[in-house]
């Protein structure tokens, strides 16, 4: 089934740089069309899900004597959840995107190679497009389960950080 969105039907802009003017009008009524070739463009919309938890054994899976964390933010970047009586949450996921844990004080995530937080998850199920360098390998569909496990940690009430930018 097409798609069909309305397009302008009567409007007059006008826009003026310096000391120029100029006006743009569009007088006539049509309608666009999504034809199925066209809807790969339209994304898919999914739900992430998954479970934040005290990873009590170490071993990064929810299981054994593991407490489901409850309370704890999820994010998608748009949308922030707090995670259920289970540990568990579920956001909306369109196409490419980020899952991530907002952390409590206290506790930290688990640390990958060279010793880097693993707060988020990427899902990007086509890679990056091909350019002249890569970017991001394909995730393939959606996991099951995004989940989190977090650690105690001690931190103190006061702490310095460093903050910088990039201004690209």
């Amino acid at each position: 089934m097409p798609l069909r969105l309305p397009v302008l039907t009567a409007c007059t802009v006008g826009l003026t740089f310096g000391s120029q003017s100029f006006s743009i009008a569009q007088t006539n009524t049509s309608v666009a069309r999504v034809e199925k070739e066209d809807q790969e463009n339209v994304q898919t919309h999914q739900t992430a899900k998954g479970r934040v938890f005290l990873d009590l054994d170490g071993d990064r899976k929810f299981g054994g004597n593991d407490q489901p964390f409850v309370g704890v933010k999820v994010s998608n970047g748009r949308e922030i959840v707090r995670t259920g009586d289970l540990g568990t949450y579920e956001l909306p996921l369109t196409g490419d995107g980020f899952i991530f844990v907002i952390k409590p004080t206290g506790f930290r995530t688990a640390m990958g190679e060279n010793q880097l937080p693993m707060f988020y998850y990427t899902h990007k199920p086509d890679g990056s497009p091909k350019l002249k360098y890569p970017g991001s390998k394909p995730t393939g569909p959606l996991p099951q389960s995004i989940d989190f496990p977090l650690y105690r940690n001690d931190e103190p009430e006061n702490f310095r950080i460093v903050l910088f930018g990039d201004p690209q």
